[in-house]
């Protein structure tokens, strides 16, 4: 039997905030050098793809000095055909990222939030948080905060994923999600070099105003189901 695994990433759900006063947010893998100085950072949603898909995996976000928005515009180009509405709420989520994100000061560091339930880093790396969101409070509030010192190590790829993974985890918060398990997920099959066609985006439900994202583990390496 089929082992369905349902991510449900209404875009006009009711707003239900999952995380505590912290907030949520993105995770990475953070490597460092002998005296302990940061050498890379990959996102979480990057390096899990790689261990769960394999060498095989390529992140396929156009050229290397492409800005790290126009990457995340581009992934989201590949989901208009199967969701209009919901790659539309995206885009705008994308469009206005940065004019919603605080950068932290060089030298400050975010607290780690205990939402990404993961189950393996590599030798000699650790789990650094890269961003963190949460509704703004006060006028002077951003939406998202990010590790500017992490950030500056980090390709273009990794920023656009970063990008993705917030807008795709926001959205996942509003549906009361626990932690970014499946918006990392979700994330990587974006991002994958792998078209994305009618092979592995079936239409289960026509009304996507509430929606649901189906994975169905097969011998294909991923079918997903909007």
């Amino acid at each position: 039997m089929k082992q369905v695994l349902w991510l449900a990433l209404g875009l006009f759900s009711t707003f239900g905030w999952a995380g505590d006063d912290r907030g949520n947010g993105g995770g990475g893998i953070v490597c460092k050098d002998a005296e302990e100085r940061f050498v890379s950072v990959t996102t979480l949603d990057i390096y899990e793809a790689t261990i769960r898909f394999g060498d095989t995996y390529r992140v396929a976000l156009g050229d290397s000095d492409l800005d790290p928005v126009k990457k995340a515009l581009l992934a989201l180009d590949r989901l208009v055909k199967f969701s209009p509405l919901r790659a539309s709420r995206y885009r705008d989520r994308v469009l206005s990222f940065m004019s919603e994100t605080r950068f932290l000061p060089p030298g400050n560091r975010l607290i780690e939030i205990p939402d990404a339930d993961n189950i393996s880093i590599p030798t000699g790396c650790e789990l650094g948080q890269l961003a963190v969101q949460r509704p703004p409070e006060f006028p002077q509030d951003f939406y998202y905060t990010i590790d500017s010192d992490l950030w500056a190590l980090m390709d273009n790829d990794n920023r656009a994923a970063l990008i993705l993974h917030e807008i795709f985890y926001r959205a996942a918060i509003e549906k009361n999600h626990a932690n970014s398990r499946k918006s990392r997920y979700f994330n990587s099959i974006v991002m994958a070099s792998n078209p994305v066609t009618t092979d592995n985006f079936l239409p289960i439900n026509q009304k996507q105003e509430d929606c649901a994202f189906e994975f169905v583990k097969s011998k294909r390496p991923v079918s997903v189901a909007i």
